[in-house]
């Protein structure tokens, strides 16, 4: 049986599924530089058909910003959504206790586990001052994706093609680009540094 609650909840699961793997694609660099080539040498009119959207659209000077905003945002507010209508949902049918924390429930709980640890250790000063905590906890997104992909039962077909694009990127920049030395030439630091 379903509720009223069961389709809000479907809702906002396929804005989560769309969110989900669009936040991927800001954080992809050789897609951002790719695209960002093509269109910044050119003026807008002079570029092929198929990329006279994308200075418009995507802001590939922020992408960073994009990457967070949608993170922070979109994907925050469908989460809240889709849980809360899970809650309802399950509520309204007096349903039984292991609904809720076994199959697609259980992964949801980790899920939300996972982004809760994620969203803290990326928040600003964490960041300026435990990078390394930032690093570690930002890289459960690869227990957070598989799980997104048991979780929900049509996201491979949205996160298939943005997954292998980063995957693929992180592999390159792990293997081929990685372990390069690199000299330090300046030093700055920024924050609270003590003057005598």
């Amino acid at each position: 049986a379903t509720t009223t609650y069961f389709p809000i909840a479907k809702g906002f699961g396929q804005t989560l599924n769309f969110n989900c793997t669009a936040m991927l694609l800001p954080v992809t660099r050789f897609l951002v530089a790719f695209l960002h080539s093509r269109t910044a040498a050119r003026g807008a009119n002079r570029l092929p058909i198929l990329l006279r959207w994308v200075p418009h659209v995507l802001p590939l000077d922020k992408n960073i910003v994009a990457h967070k905003a949608i993170a922070k945002y979109f994907i925050a507010f469908g989460v809240l959504g889709h849980a809360a209508a899970h809650y309802a949902h399950a509520s309204t049918l007096a349903a039984p206790r292991d609904q809720l924390f076994g199959g697609a429930g259980l992964t949801g709980h980790i899920l939300s586990l996972l982004m809760v640890l994620i969203y803290a250790s990326a928040h600003e000063r964490v960041k300026r001052l435990q990078f390394e905590t930032f690093f570690a906890f930002h890289h459960l997104l690869i227990f957070w994706f598989a799980l997104l992909l048991a979780h929900g039962p049509v996201f491979y077909r949205w996160a298939t093609a943005p997954l292998a694009l980063y995957a693929l990127e992180r592999l390159h920049r792990q293997f081929f680009r990685g372990g390069k030395k690199v000299a330090l030439l300046r030093f700055r630091l920024f924050g609270d540094v003590k003057r005598p």
